[in-house]
């Protein structure tokens, strides 16, 4: 053994996941956001988790990282995604192009994300 960690991911564990949490909240009227931040962006990961049925009682993904937000777009243009940190100022042009929702709290990030969707 070369000592390396592993770590195995079982995607049919989270999709059935997240269809009992999609069945849970969907009696409640709930809406809810699937955060992909610890499958860091995985493509191939992201494909198994992301193309399925399961997806479709999702509100939304979300991701800390523009890079994983471009990722998921890649695989399904269509889905709808939330970046979930405050961007700094140069990465605007970036949540406006890969994230459907932004949370925010600052009033300039805000107005800035405003003016890049606006152009």
């Amino acid at each position: 053994m070369n000592g390396m960690a592993t770590l195995r991911i079982d995607t049919d564990e989270i999709r059935s996941n997240i269809s009992r949490l999609n069945r849970y909240l969907a009696e409640r009227d709930i809406q809810w956001t699937l955060v992909s931040k610890v499958l860091c962006g995985h493509k191939r990961t992201l494909e198994k988790v992301l193309c399925c049925e399961e997806k479709d009682g999702l509100h939304s993904v979300g991701e800390s990282r523009i890079g994983s937000l471009r990722t998921i777009k890649t695989i399904d243009p269509d889905i709808r995604t939330m970046y979930i940190k405050p961007p700094e100022r140069r990465y605007v042009g970036h949540v406006v192009r890969y994230a459907d929702y932004s949370l925010n709290t600052s009033m300039i990030t805000i107005e800035a994300l405003n003016r890049e969707a606006r152009e």
